[in-house]
């Protein structure tokens, strides 16, 4: 631990906020910022300039880029600059910062908890995303923005300053006048909904050597790739697992526009499969990808195409992501559509 001495000569701006004391420094020093992005420019500043926010406010740890982990050590001695995403261990907040169309973004992704993480039973992670409009090309005091306020994000969570929010869409068109907007986390709206999510399904594909291993097997040999396939269930009961090829980038190439997203953090189905096991008789019980070098959540891209226009694309259906890090199966969760919220919720964990 830190002498508590140098944590106020350093960081004794994190103790004016209300509510922040030595205890808050002290949950900080215990987590791990895992920064990536994107091959373009802009993302890789977004995540460097995160990073210099996240180390200078006392985070103990990063996963980062070579061109700038020395740097952020440089800055701070005591930091623990790990090898690689596998060496992450909870409390990790997952960065993806991407360049979009409209402008930039990033997913945040929060698992709080270690028990059961080894195993890949842990609790899904919280999933928080910030959407950058811009009105011209992304220059690099953008970066500096979109990097600053995810760093805010997860400061604001571990000092129980504010909760992790669900959308933050920071409307920058205009320079002189930007505005932001925030959209809470659905947790009250489900805690008070009718719908919960079944139990079982979950485990009984993990407990069911052919149905499992296929999409652990295809996950590692695909990384650092998304993998993508079905799971239906047979004429007799038996689920079977369908590992489909991920045609994202035969798509992007075709229509870069439209299909902004390479391979490495989209994935896109070929329906033809979906069809061809229907007509055999079989139903679709789930539908599951990968999440290379982040954890096991629902991203909000993940929600744009299951669920366009709040309206499940195959009702009744179930998503599961499976999280690789370091071209490892270290998680998965499965997510059920609450038609009545509108959001995907986690199946719980079996008793």
């Amino acid at each position: 631990m830190r002498d508590p001495k140098h944590l106020f000569a350093r960081y004794g701006r994190q103790l004016l906020v209300q509510g922040t004391d030595f205890d808050g420094q002290a949950r900080l020093h215990e987590w791990t910022a895992v920064l990536a992005g994107d091959a373009t420019a802009f993302a890789q500043a977004a995540a460097e300039a995160c990073g210099r926010y996240l180390v200078g406010a006392g985070v103990g740890a990063v996963v980062a880029p070579s061109a700038f982990a020395g740097f952020l050590q440089a800055l701070d001695p005591q930091l623990r600059v790990l090898d690689g995403p596998d060496a992450a261990r909870p409390p990790v907040a997952h960065y993806w910062f991407a360049t979009r169309p409209y402008g930039a973004s990033v997913d945040v992704a929060v698992t709080d908890e270690a028990a059961g993480y080894e195993t890949g039973q842990s609790g899904p992670a919280r999933v928080a995303t910030i959407r950058l409009t811009l009105g011209e090309p992304a220059g690099l005091d953008a970066a500096v923005t979109l990097g600053a306020a995810a760093a805010e994000l997860l400061l604001a969570d571990v000092l129980r300053v504010e909760a992790l929010p669900a959308i933050v869409a920071i409307d920058w068109t205009d320079p002189l006048a930007p505005s932001q907007t925030t959209q809470a986390r659905r947790d009250d709206v489900l805690a008070a909904s009718a719908f919960r999510p079944p139990t079982g399904l979950l485990s009984e594909m993990r407990a069911n050597a052919p149905v499992w291993q296929p999409i652990a097997q295809e996950v590692e040999r695909g990384y650092p790739m998304e993998t993508c396939g079905l799971i239906v269930r047979q004429l007799d009961g038996a689920l079977r697992t369908i590992v489909c090829p991920n045609l994202q980038d035969r798509y992007h190439a075709l229509d870069p526009l439209e299909f902004p997203r390479t391979s490495r953090t989209a994935y896109k189905l070929n329906e033809r499969v979906i069809a061809k096991s229907a007509d055999a008789g079989e139903t679709l019980v789930a539908i599951w990808h990968s999440h290379c070098d982040a954890g096991a959540y629902f991203s909000a891209e993940d929600v744009r195409c299951a669920a366009p226009a709040g309206q499940a694309l195959y009702p009744g259906v179930a998503y599961l992501v499976v999280s690789a890090l370091g071209g490892k199966v270290r998680g998965a969760a499965l997510y059920h559509f609450d038609a009545a919220s509108g959001a995907f919720v986690a199946e719980p964990a079996a008793d």
